[in-house]
């Protein structure tokens, strides 16, 4: 049996929900715009990390976007625009980071056997080496808005990748860090019907991005100087963020062994095929089951739902359509 972060995060939220996604295969039909940049992103990331050029990569995801049905188009919007413009903002950012860091690997998949002898399967975004030779986990979070940094304090991923990689014998470590990007370009600044551009001082963007509107209309820089300062004042991880976790033995200890137990369940429950429910709030807006789970827990046929709604995405249910 072999195990990974996300099944375990997925076991310990839901069983059922674990059931429909890597169990039963199932992968929502309905395409949702978050999840979609979010995958184009990580790929436009893991070709730079390659060395190789994330344009060209995102032209031919371009490419098979305009091959979608129209609906589908529409309903995702100008979604190689703002990833594009994303990136480039990200690149921008972190344009230090080839003078401080040497990638060693990216997208790095590997099986580690767990203590209790089950396969865990570790996939880490990048692998870098600083300057000094220490070595460096990083892991994309693509998301709406930033997480509290005390969540990600708790959330066992890099923790399992960190006990991973040393395994492996990637020393020394000297840190693990959540690298956040957010999914939201930043914003154009209106133009007004003076001629000028809105000095709002609630617009959500960057000095690069009201710089380019400015020589874009061919206005003076002079006369946004209050604006682009206190742009300027704000930017600051307000698209981007970098959030080191620390990896002290106790931490690696703990999650280890709690890891190894909600293997064991995994393995459990699948070979009794039992999976219950565990309910709350965040079936409304936090599962793609819900509907599903409904139906079953009623009785319902649900051939015909997951027929309608649903494709078989493989056994780790994982789907990118995009790729």
């Amino acid at each position: 049996m072999q195990v990974s972060n996300a099944k375990l995060k997925t076991y310990r939220r839901c069983p059922k929900q674990y059931e429909f996604k890597y169990v039963m295969g199932l992968v929502p039909k309905q395409r949702q715009l978050q999840l979609e940049r979010g995958s184009w992103l990580h790929e436009l990331l893991m070709v730079h990390n390659d060395g190789e050029d994330w344009k060209q990569r995102h032209r031919e995801l371009t490419k098979q976007f305009e091959n979608l049905w129209e609906e589908e188009r529409e309903e995702l919007g100008n979604l190689p625009g703002e990833c594009a413009r994303i990136m480039a903002a990200y690149l921008r950012t972190y344009k230090s980071d080839e003078q401080r860091y040497r990638v060693i690997d990216s997208e790095l998949n590997e099986i580690v056997t767990l203590p209790n002898g089950l396969d865990l399967n570790v996939v880490v975004d990048v692998i870098l080496e600083d300057t000094g030779g220490g070595i460096w986990l990083r892991d994309y979070k693509t998301r709406a808005n930033f997480t509290r940094t005390e969540n990600m304090m708790l959330d066992p991923q890099l923790t399992l990748y960190f006990w991973a990689m040393e395994h492996m014998g990637y020393k020394p470590i000297r840190g693990a860090e959540y690298d956040e990007i957010r999914t939201k370009a930043p914003t154009r600044p209106a133009l007004l019907k003076s001629g000028g551009l809105s000095k709002a001082k609630s617009i959500d963007t960057d000095v690069y991005t009201y710089m380019v509107e400015i020589k874009r209309y061919g206005l003076d820089p002079n006369d946004y100087a209050d604006i682009l300062q206190h742009i300027a004042t704000n930017q600051r991880d307000r698209f981007f963020r970098r959030t080191p976790i620390p990896k002290d033995p106790p931490v690696v200890k703990t999650t280890m062994r709690e890891a190894v137990q909600t293997a064991q369940e995994i393995q459990l429950a699948e070979r009794k095929q039992r999976f219950p429910r565990t309910f709350d709030n965040s079936c409304t807006w936090g599962c793609s089951y819900r509907d599903l789970c409904i139906a079953q827990l009623y009785g319902g046929d649900i051939e015909p739902m997951i027929r309608l709604q649903f494709e078989k995405g493989g056994e780790d249910g994982r789907h990118r359509r995009l790729r």
